[in-house]
């Protein structure tokens, strides 16, 4: 199984590096190059997204994803809460 804090990682970068592709589309969108790595760095990341989800559940969670209670969604641990990616609580 892949380290959750590593795939996060992996995910962040794959999303940088999308950002970074469409600024420089916006003043290249004739770069066939560039216009082929977004599509290739976007299917990687959609896969990475995949395995995390498949391992930990969802990537993005929301309101909606709250099926019982709005105190379910307040409760649970929120990103900043978890520290090192083990799901133990921290104080802040």
């Amino acid at each position: 199984m892949v380290c959750k804090t590593a795939i996060e990682k992996r995910i962040s970068a794959y999303h940088f590096a999308l950002y970074d592709l469409a600024l420089f589309l916006n003043t290249h969108p004739c770069d066939q190059q560039a216009m082929q790595l977004r599509h290739v760095y976007k299917e990687r990341l959609c896969k990475l997204i995949d395995e995390y989800e498949q391992h930990y559940g969802k990537y993005i969670r929301t309101q909606d994803d709250v099926e019982h209670s709005w105190s379910e969604w307040i409760c649970d641990p929120w990103p900043w809460d978890v520290a090192k990616g083990d799901g133990c609580c921290v104080a802040i």
